[in-house]
């Protein structure tokens, strides 16, 4: 697969790499995360900011996504805390959206 680069604010470039290449590291089992909304990242055009219900706590986050061919695949919670950290989860796209969302991924 080619690499799809991005770029941080003092110009330096970096590799994003497809969430669904990221490995996990706990031994606790990890939960899933539905996403419940998607909105175009204006900052890096041709990506999506994903908004989940946190299975950890009360609130929602939001996470990058390539959109469609991206399967979502593990984060770390924002809502972990150093005295309790928890497994993060895995982010739950719905099928509909792969149809919606064109992605990087997706070619």
């Amino acid at each position: 697969m080619t690499p799809i680069y991005g770029e941080l604010k003092n110009g330096k470039r970096l590799v994003l790499t497809p969430a669904s290449e990221i490995k996990p590291r706990a031994a606790k089992p990890i939960p899933n995360a539905p996403a419940i909304d998607v909105w175009k990242n204006r900052s890096h055009p041709g990506c999506y900011i994903v908004e989940v219900q946190c299975p950890h706590c009360p609130k929602t986050h939001t996470h990058g996504w390539l959109g469609s061919g991206d399967d979502g695949g593990h984060r770390v919670s924002h809502c972990g805390q150093d005295d309790k950290p928890n497994p993060g989860y895995y982010i739950e796209i719905p099928e509909s959206w792969h149809s919606k969302y064109p992605g990087k991924l997706s070619s």
